[in-house]
Protein backbone atom coordinates (compact mmCIF):
# COMPACT_ATOMS: atom_id res chain seq x y z
CA UNK A 1 0.00 0.00 0.00
CA UNK A 2 1.31 3.44 -0.90
CA UNK A 3 0.29 6.97 0.00
CA UNK A 4 0.70 9.92 -2.36
CA UNK A 5 1.79 13.11 -0.64
CA UNK A 6 1.05 16.39 -2.39
CA UNK A 7 2.76 19.72 -1.79
CA UNK A 8 1.48 23.14 -2.86
CA UNK A 9 3.36 26.37 -3.48
CA UNK A 10 0.23 28.49 -3.44
CA UNK A 11 -3.43 27.55 -3.12
CA UNK A 12 -4.33 25.28 -6.04
CA UNK A 13 -0.76 25.44 -7.39
CA UNK A 14 0.55 21.91 -7.22
CA UNK A 15 4.30 21.77 -6.59
CA UNK A 16 5.01 18.08 -5.99
CA UNK A 17 3.42 14.64 -5.98
CA UNK A 18 5.39 12.03 -4.05
CA UNK A 19 4.19 8.41 -3.59
CA UNK A 20 5.37 7.11 -0.22
CA UNK A 21 5.09 4.02 1.96
CA UNK A 22 3.01 4.28 5.16
CA UNK A 23 6.34 4.83 6.95
CA UNK A 24 7.04 7.91 4.84
CA UNK A 25 9.69 6.41 2.52
CA UNK A 26 9.45 7.56 -1.07
CA UNK A 27 8.50 4.74 -3.41
CA UNK A 28 7.56 5.13 -7.05
CA UNK A 29 7.44 8.09 -9.42
CA UNK A 30 7.71 11.57 -7.89
CA UNK A 31 6.62 14.53 -10.02
CA UNK A 32 7.70 18.13 -9.44
CA UNK A 33 6.04 21.08 -11.19
CA UNK A 34 6.90 24.66 -12.18
CA UNK A 35 4.82 27.53 -10.85
CA UNK A 36 3.05 27.70 -14.21
CA UNK A 37 1.86 24.11 -13.71
CA UNK A 38 4.06 22.39 -16.30
CA UNK A 39 6.06 19.32 -15.34
CA UNK A 40 9.60 20.13 -14.18
CA UNK A 41 11.00 16.77 -13.08
CA UNK A 42 10.14 13.08 -12.82
CA UNK A 43 12.12 10.94 -10.41
CA UNK A 44 11.70 7.23 -9.70
CA UNK A 45 12.39 6.09 -6.13
CA UNK A 46 12.97 2.64 -4.71
CA UNK A 47 13.33 2.19 -0.96
CA UNK A 48 13.75 5.93 -0.60
CA UNK A 49 16.58 6.21 -3.15
CA UNK A 50 16.59 7.33 -6.76
CA UNK A 51 16.48 4.26 -8.99
CA UNK A 52 15.71 4.57 -12.69
CA UNK A 53 15.65 7.42 -15.19
CA UNK A 54 15.28 10.94 -13.82
CA UNK A 55 13.88 13.38 -16.38
CA UNK A 56 14.01 17.17 -16.23
CA UNK A 57 12.03 19.49 -18.50
CA UNK A 58 12.14 23.16 -19.39
CA UNK A 59 9.23 25.49 -18.62
CA UNK A 60 8.22 25.16 -22.27
CA UNK A 61 7.96 21.38 -21.91
CA UNK A 62 11.04 20.29 -23.88
CA UNK A 63 13.47 17.73 -22.47
CA UNK A 64 16.34 19.26 -20.48
CA UNK A 65 18.21 16.18 -19.24
CA UNK A 66 17.93 12.45 -18.53
CA UNK A 67 19.95 10.87 -15.74
CA UNK A 68 20.12 7.18 -14.92
CA UNK A 69 20.27 6.26 -11.21
CA UNK A 70 20.81 3.02 -9.36
CA UNK A 71 20.71 2.80 -5.60
CA UNK A 72 20.75 6.58 -5.20
CA UNK A 73 23.85 7.25 -7.36
CA UNK A 74 24.29 8.04 -11.02
CA UNK A 75 24.83 4.86 -12.99
CA UNK A 76 24.32 4.63 -16.73
CA UNK A 77 23.65 7.26 -19.38
CA UNK A 78 23.43 10.99 -18.67
CA UNK A 79 22.01 13.12 -21.50
CA UNK A 80 21.67 16.90 -21.60
CA UNK A 81 19.56 18.76 -24.17
CA UNK A 82 19.57 22.32 -25.50
CA UNK A 83 16.20 23.47 -26.82
CA UNK A 84 15.18 19.84 -27.17
CA UNK A 85 18.32 18.78 -29.07
CA UNK A 86 20.91 16.44 -27.57
CA UNK A 87 24.04 18.43 -26.67
CA UNK A 88 25.98 16.28 -24.17
CA UNK A 89 26.11 12.60 -23.31
CA UNK A 90 28.13 10.90 -20.58
CA UNK A 91 28.37 7.42 -19.11
CA UNK A 92 28.39 7.05 -15.31
CA UNK A 93 29.46 4.09 -13.24
CA UNK A 94 28.71 4.12 -9.51
CA UNK A 95 28.51 7.91 -9.38
CA UNK A 96 31.57 8.73 -11.49
CA UNK A 97 32.08 9.49 -15.16
CA UNK A 98 33.41 6.30 -16.68
CA UNK A 99 33.30 5.37 -20.35
CA UNK A 100 32.38 7.01 -23.66
CA UNK A 101 31.15 10.60 -23.82
CA UNK A 102 30.37 13.14 -26.51
CA UNK A 103 29.32 16.73 -27.11
CA UNK A 104 27.25 17.90 -30.06
CA UNK A 105 27.33 21.52 -31.20
CA UNK A 106 24.83 23.75 -33.00
CA UNK A 107 26.94 23.91 -36.16
CA UNK A 108 26.77 20.13 -36.60
CA UNK A 109 30.27 19.37 -35.35
CA UNK A 110 30.87 16.94 -32.50
CA UNK A 111 33.47 15.92 -29.94
CA UNK A 112 33.92 12.33 -28.78
CA UNK A 113 36.11 11.26 -25.87
CA UNK A 114 36.51 8.77 -23.03
CA UNK A 115 36.19 9.40 -19.29
CA UNK A 116 38.06 7.48 -16.63
CA UNK A 117 37.89 7.69 -12.82
CA UNK A 118 35.58 10.70 -13.07
CA UNK A 119 38.01 12.69 -15.24
CA UNK A 120 37.35 13.93 -18.77
CA UNK A 121 40.82 14.90 -19.96
CA UNK A 122 42.23 11.43 -20.32
CA UNK A 123 42.97 9.35 -23.41
CA UNK A 124 42.04 10.58 -26.89
CA UNK A 125 39.60 13.37 -27.80
CA UNK A 126 38.29 13.42 -31.37
CA UNK A 127 36.63 16.38 -33.11
CA UNK A 128 34.48 15.79 -36.21
CA UNK A 129 33.18 18.35 -38.70
CA UNK A 130 29.63 18.67 -40.08
CA UNK A 131 30.32 15.88 -42.57
CA UNK A 132 31.54 13.46 -39.92
CA UNK A 133 35.21 13.80 -40.92
CA UNK A 134 37.86 13.69 -38.20
CA UNK A 135 39.59 17.09 -38.03
CA UNK A 136 41.41 17.08 -34.68
CA UNK A 137 42.71 14.60 -32.13
CA UNK A 138 44.05 15.46 -28.68
CA UNK A 139 45.84 12.91 -26.53
CA UNK A 140 45.94 13.31 -22.75
CA UNK A 141 48.02 11.49 -20.17
CA UNK A 142 46.66 9.87 -17.02
CA UNK A 143 47.56 13.04 -15.12
CA UNK A 144 45.42 15.24 -17.42
CA UNK A 145 48.44 16.60 -19.31
CA UNK A 146 47.98 17.32 -23.01
CA UNK A 147 50.54 15.18 -24.85
CA UNK A 148 49.90 15.93 -28.50
CA UNK A 149 47.45 17.32 -31.03
CA UNK A 150 46.89 16.12 -34.60
CA UNK A 151 45.14 18.29 -37.18
CA UNK A 152 43.74 16.62 -40.29
CA UNK A 153 43.29 18.18 -43.71
CA UNK A 154 41.38 16.56 -46.57
CA UNK A 155 41.99 16.47 -50.28
CA UNK A 156 39.56 16.47 -53.15
CA UNK A 157 38.46 12.86 -52.60
CA UNK A 158 38.26 12.96 -48.82
CA UNK A 159 41.66 11.37 -48.26
CA UNK A 160 43.85 12.66 -45.45
CA UNK A 161 46.78 14.50 -47.03
CA UNK A 162 48.59 16.19 -44.14
CA UNK A 163 48.78 16.07 -40.36
CA UNK A 164 50.08 18.71 -38.01
CA UNK A 165 51.62 17.06 -35.00
CA UNK A 166 52.14 19.06 -31.83
CA UNK A 167 53.89 17.36 -28.96
CA UNK A 168 53.90 18.97 -25.50
CA UNK A 169 56.97 18.10 -23.44
CA UNK A 170 57.99 19.11 -19.91
CA UNK A 171 59.70 22.35 -20.87
CA UNK A 172 59.18 22.77 -24.62
CA UNK A 173 56.77 22.25 -27.49
CA UNK A 174 57.62 20.41 -30.71
CA UNK A 175 55.60 21.01 -33.87
CA UNK A 176 55.80 19.20 -37.19
CA UNK A 177 53.80 19.10 -40.38
CA UNK A 178 53.90 15.65 -41.92
CA UNK A 179 52.43 14.21 -45.11
CA UNK A 180 50.57 10.92 -44.87
CA UNK A 181 51.60 8.48 -47.58
CA UNK A 182 49.96 5.26 -46.39
CA UNK A 183 46.29 4.69 -45.58
CA UNK A 184 44.16 1.86 -44.32
CA UNK A 185 40.91 0.64 -45.91
CA UNK A 186 38.99 3.56 -44.32
CA UNK A 187 41.37 6.26 -45.48
CA UNK A 188 43.11 6.73 -42.13
CA UNK A 189 46.85 7.45 -42.00
CA UNK A 190 49.39 4.70 -41.44
CA UNK A 191 50.44 5.97 -38.01
CA UNK A 192 47.57 5.75 -35.51
CA UNK A 193 47.59 8.44 -32.86
CA UNK A 194 47.71 5.80 -30.12
CA UNK A 195 51.06 4.62 -31.49
CA UNK A 196 52.34 7.98 -32.74
CA UNK A 197 55.09 8.26 -30.12
CA UNK A 198 56.82 5.24 -31.68
CA UNK A 199 57.37 7.10 -34.93
CA UNK A 200 60.30 9.39 -35.52
CA UNK A 201 59.25 12.47 -37.56
CA UNK A 202 61.08 11.37 -40.71
CA UNK A 203 60.55 13.72 -43.68
CA UNK A 204 58.76 16.11 -41.33
CA UNK A 205 59.08 19.85 -41.65
CA UNK A 206 59.79 21.68 -38.40
CA UNK A 207 57.47 24.67 -38.10
CA UNK A 208 59.64 26.60 -35.65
Amino acid sequence: MSITKTFYLFPRKLKEEAPCTPEGTREGRTRIYYRNGTLKKEVVYKNGKKDGIEKEYSKEGSMHCEISYHGGVRDGIYRCYTKGNLSREYTYKKGRKEGPARRLYKDGTRLEFECKDGREKVGTWRNYDQNGLLVLEKVYSRSNDLLCELYYEYGEYGRIVTLQWTRFLDDEIEKYKQYAREYDAWGNPGFPVSERKRYHPVDATTLF
